[in-house]
């Protein structure tokens, strides 16, 4: 197999993100939700013992604000989650799972595992730590120059 002469490491990137996308929306069409509001899903699933407002997935998911609006507007409408005030400051919400996202929790956990299984196949141990780390510091040194966007709005 010849290898394209223009492949660099963004546009495998981006198209490992269409991929994960793709499949993720498949599964997720069912419920009438996105890949885009499954990764937020799963997100406040893995922290459901915190106290999570829409600044925290801005910063931890490296979403815009707008973005997170918009996901979490229609995990509303869909009935996957709710907010409450808090208690000492009336404009942070608090986002809380509702029963009907909890009925999702095994599905979406599962196709996690399974699309991290298809992704790594025929990776080693070794080498899915390297990977991780390396785009760890990629996007560290993103940060860094503040070229990333990822915390920025």
């Amino acid at each position: 197999m010849q290898k394209e002469k223009d492949e660099n490491v963004m546009r495998l990137l981006k198209k490992l993100n269409l991929a994960m996308e793709s499949i993720g929306n498949a599964m997720m069409v069912k419920h009438g939700m996105s890949a885009s509001q499954c990764n937020v899903l799963g997100y406040l699933t893995d922290h459901e013992e915190q106290d999570i407002c829409a600044r925290d997935l801005h910063i931890s998911l490296g979403l815009s604000k707008a973005n997170v609006s918009s996901l979490l507007k229609k995990l509303k409408n869909g009935g996957y989650i709710s907010f409450a005030s808090d208690s000492l400051d009336e404009r942070l919400k608090h986002i809380h799972l509702t029963e009907k996202a909890d009925e999702l929790k095994g599905e979406i956990e599962q196709g996690f595992r399974d699309l991290e299984g298809c992704m790594y196949q025929g990776f080693t141990e070794g080498e899915k730590l390297l990977l991780t780390e390396l785009l760890g510091r990629m996007i560290k040194n993103l940060k860094q120059q503040g070229t990333g966007g990822l915390q920025h709005d």
